[in-house]
């Protein structure tokens, strides 16, 4: 892994003014963090969020400091609803450049306790944690490719897709199947939107951060954590993490997993890391490699081995 020191997260913040940065998720915690990050090195800022009264506080906080923003109530399950905030943005500034989809949900339902209807048969689970963060996100990142594709300007030298995934996009959580299952996907979608859009100058990457404490916690995990002594992953380091990876102009660091470990700084995983290779992967990877218009997921020719790289079939 590659450590990002703290110092190394806003490097390059000269590039953001003037940007147009959308970000889901923006009334509190990671999203608003990101969104006042930005607009305090000159974005516009167009911000949406379920509860309306928070994202049009952050709205305010920002232009009350002189910055420029936007906003909407909306639920990131409604297709119609991101549409519209997409178009806010469009309207009021011209275009997008930035997208973070940022807004998350824990855990909803008991996906392990299964109950019963009146004749007996097991109810259907509660599906409203894969429709906010897998379904929604999904949406998030199709409205982003279509307007990115469709701003022009002279003012980026590239435009970006962030997401933001969890800890348990690498590490399974006891009581958040769900969770677990809609976080760790978006460690899947990153590969092919890299693959995808890479060439066309667009930056992709997940942000995997340990616990913060942030409303998505619940009293409990906060017990849990203070009773061990372990520390939560400080909220500003998330947002300088998301910032980094929108606006890095390593090309290297394009289409990686960004991690905030337990206190510690940033680390960013190569890649190569994430690829699996041995067998028919590697054979899958070379064919990849020889269609692709771009580079391929894997850069490196030979790269190192992987503690998810299969010995066998």
């Amino acid at each position: 892994m590659v450590d990002v020191r703290d110092e190394a997260l806003f490097s390059q913040a000269g590039d953001v003014f003037g940007r147009v940065v959308l970000v889901t998720g923006a009334g509190s915690g990671f999203g608003k963090a990101t969104a006042i990050q930005f607009a305090k090195h000159g974005a516009k800022l167009v911000l949406g969020d379920l509860n309306a009264d928070s994202v049009r506080a952050t709205a305010e906080q920002i232009v009350d400091a002189g910055g420029l923003a936007v906003w909407r109530q909306c639920d990131v399950r409604q297709w119609d609803d991101q549409v519209a905030l997409f178009e806010e943005g469009v309207t009021a500034f011209g275009g997008i450049d930035v997208v973070i989809a940022n807004a998350g949900i824990r855990e909803t339902g008991t996906f392990m306790d299964i109950t019963s209807d009146e004749t007996g048969r097991p109810m259907k689970p509660v599906m409203d944690t894969l429709d906010v963060n897998l379904t929604g996100v999904l949406y998030t990142v199709r409205l982003g490719v279509y307007h990115l594709k469709r701003t022009t300007n002279n003012r980026a030298p590239h435009k970006a897709i962030i997401l933001v995934g969890s800890m348990a996009s690498m590490v399974g959580m006891p009581g958040g199947v769900m969770y677990t299952a809609a976080k760790t996907a978006l460690l899947g979608l990153i590969p092919g939107l890299y693959a995808s859009l890479n060439a066309q100058g667009i930056r992709t990457g997940v942000i995997c951060p340990w616990f913060a404490d942030t409303g998505i916690m619940t009293e409990s995990g906060r017990k849990l954590l203070r009773t061990t002594g372990m520390p939560f992953a400080p909220i500003g380091r998330i947002a300088g993490a998301i910032f980094k990876a929108a606006m890095d102009d390593d090309p290297d660091s394009d289409g990686c997993v960004w991690t905030v470990p337990d206190g510690g700084e940033v680390c960013r995983i190569p890649r190569e890391h994430m690829q699996l290779i041995g067998g028919v992967y590697t054979v899958l990877n070379e064919r990849i490699s020889r269609t692709s218009p771009h580079k391929k997921w894997s850069d490196s020719p030979s790269p190192p081995a992987s503690p998810i790289s299969p010995t066998t079939n």
